[in-house]
């Protein structure tokens, strides 16, 4: 019986779609966690993170002020003109609940959505003059901040549905019927307290989440040139390459060795010793047993000394 065999250029081209996927992936979680992000900082004017002028909401529909629309639009096409188009990412989000931190020019403003509408695909066509229909978009709920805002319980957020759709999504979290979205703005009851709060729709960049900047650009240089490598280029395929290590390694943190032999400048701590205050240095419970002479009570006082000096 004849055995089917595959070439081996064929393998190489299913692991280099296979490591597309991952990368590609990876970068569908960062651009959700970007949505998804609890507080958003309305920045300068020069780059406001926040835009609520020129905003909006009619119904279901999402209004924008022509020359808004011209300006976002603007820079979509440059990102786009990059090579980077996913790096222009907008979304809406209703009410504006925000916080107020800090006094004078180091005042802060940190808008708390509950959740966003991603609106960056209308920026890649023509200006609509009778708005957008956001009931059309792709959303996502921000947890954090219903559960801080509404006082929803983990159980209540982790069940909540967003297959329906924006509107049963709302009725379902706030016990409502809310026949637009609209409505909802007008109707849906605001937190009080030290949270500010107005009953307008606002844009907000999601392109922003500085801990994923860097990630980010590291994965778009990968998948492009993954994209550019010919499937029968092996180099990408071996375990010890950066990029496999990379994707599917596990990155071990960096560690740094601290050891202080100033309790005793006439003689460092023995092997035993020195093991004690290591281990001291990574957990928060130390036991440390021996018969008399064996440098306990020496080891104590190198960990005194060690605190002292850290």
């Amino acid at each position: 019986m004849p055995v089917s065999t595959v070439a081996p250029t064929n393998i190489l081209m299913l692991e280099s779609e296979k490591l597309i996927q991952i990368v590609q992936a990876w970068l569908a979680y960062i651009k959700l966690e970007e949505l998804t992000q609890a507080e958003v900082e309305r920045s300068s004017d020069i780059y406001p993170k926040v835009i609520d002028k020129g905003v909006q909401l009619i119904g279901n529909k999402l209004l924008l002020d022509s020359e808004v629309f011209k300006q976002l639009m603007q820079q979509q096409q440059a990102a786009a003109k990059r090579g980077k188009p996913n790096d222009f990412q907008m979304a809406v989000a209703f009410p504006q609940i925000y916080l107020i931190q800090g006094k004078g020019k180091e005042q802060k403003l940190k808008y708390l959505p509950l959740f966003t509408v991603d609106i960056s695909l209308i920026f890649k066509g023509n200006y609509r003059k009778t708005g957008w229909d956001l009931t059309e978009y792709e959303f996502q709920p921000v947890v954090v901040n219903l559960m801080r805002l509404y006082g929803l319980e983990e159980e209540q957020a982790e069940s909540l549905i967003v297959a329906s759709g924006i509107l049963k999504f709302l009725e379902d979290t706030f016990k409502g019927r809310f026949p637009s979205l609209r409505d909802f703005l007008e109707g849906v009851d605001l937190p009080g307290g030290k949270y500010k709060t107005f009953r307008q729709p606002y844009l907000l960049r999601c392109d922003f989440t500085p801990y994923n900047a860097l990630l980010k650009l590291d994965l778009q240089g990968i998948l492009q040139q993954l994209q550019e490598t010919p499937a029968h280029n092996s180099e990408w395929l071996t375990e010890t390459h950066p990029l496999m290590q990379y994707l599917c390694g596990e990155p071990q943190s960096p560690r740094h060795e601290v050891m202080f032999w100033g309790a005793f400048p006439s003689h460092a701590p023995d092997e035993y010793q020195a093991s004690v205050i290591k281990h001291t240095q990574e957990n928060l419970l130390t036991a440390v047993c021996g018969p008399p002479g064996t440098g306990k009570t020496e080891v104590f006082l190198h960990l005194v000394a060690q605190q002292i000096a850290l």
